[in-house]
């Protein structure tokens, strides 16, 4: 007799599967507290009064406040570019709000799924060598 795995008992019983949700950004070292709590208030301010014009202020104001707080950081949150055992730094900060930031864009202003056809005009039709249409007169 074989026993049913875990997935097989809830798909016998038709159970919803819920994934949990992994937090955004795990733990957070000492130095990227703070721009979490400054990028949260960003983004509160930007979806609040969501444009075009003002997302992309916000893409603005977000690189610039992660280049100072990266100048201000010892070396090695500097180069902290991966991920290492859940601990989240500056860069894993700005990247997860410059995504939050480039989805809330792209939700303002799709992107097209083609190009627009050039709209092609037909010269005016001649017969005879004599144009159809308005003819300027040389004499004033």
């Amino acid at each position: 007799m074989s026993r049913l795995t875990d997935f097989e008992e809830k798909w016998m019983k038709k159970q919803a599967f819920e994934l949990p949700e992994p937090s955004a950004l795990g733990d957070l070292c000492e130095h990227a507290k703070p721009f979490v709590a400054w990028c949260e208030e960003l983004i509160a301010k930007t979806r609040k009064h969501a444009t075009e014009a003002t997302v992309n202020v916000a893409h603005l104001q977000l690189q610039a406040q992660y280049w100072a707080r990266y100048a201000a950081a010892p070396l090695p949150h500097r180069n902290h570019i991966g991920a290492r055992q859940g601990h989240a730094c500056l860069f894993q900060v700005y990247r997860h709000y410059y995504v939050l930031l480039r989805e809330l864009l792209l939700s303002i202003n799709p992107p097209l799924l083609r190009e627009q056809p050039q709209r092609y005009e037909a010269p005016p039709p001649q017969i005879a060598g004599v144009p159809f249409g308005i003819l300027k007169s040389n004499s004033t």
